[in-house]
């Protein structure tokens, strides 16, 4: 299970990053972030499995990054199955594409970032 902690650190290691970044740009990230972060925790399956829901649901919750982040520890803890190759390509792809988000956002605004604060 520890092995799965590590792409979740450097996926909200990356956003974060990305976010402090913006925000100097943009005042009202904070309130966005915010709104978006209950949002996204409220439609998780945490405390209960996503086979429980419609078929439609689940097809919806398999692309919150929340799940994407937790499944596989979900699989452990509350099913002791190892996820499948699937949910770990999905893991690292999440992962993957917010390091290049955050990348990106820190390189575009390095520039100027100390003249906004």
């Amino acid at each position: 299970m520890p092995l799965f902690f590590i792409p979740i650190l450097m996926t909200i290691g990356a956003l974060s990053i990305a976010i402090a970044f913006i925000a100097p740009y943009v005042r009202d990230i904070g309130e966005f972030v915010h709104v978006s972060m209950n949002m996204l925790f409220w439609l998780t399956p945490v405390l209960y499995l996503s086979d429980i829901l419609p078929a439609w649901a689940q097809h919806v919750v398999q692309w919150n990054p929340f799940f994407i982040m937790l499944h596989p520890i979900q699989m452990l803890a509350y099913a002791n199955v190892m996820p499948g190759a699937a949910d770990i390509m999905k893991l690292f792809a999440l992962t993957l594409v917010s390091i290049t988000i955050g990348f990106s956002v820190y390189r575009i605004c390095r520039r100027n970032y100390v003249y906004y604060l």
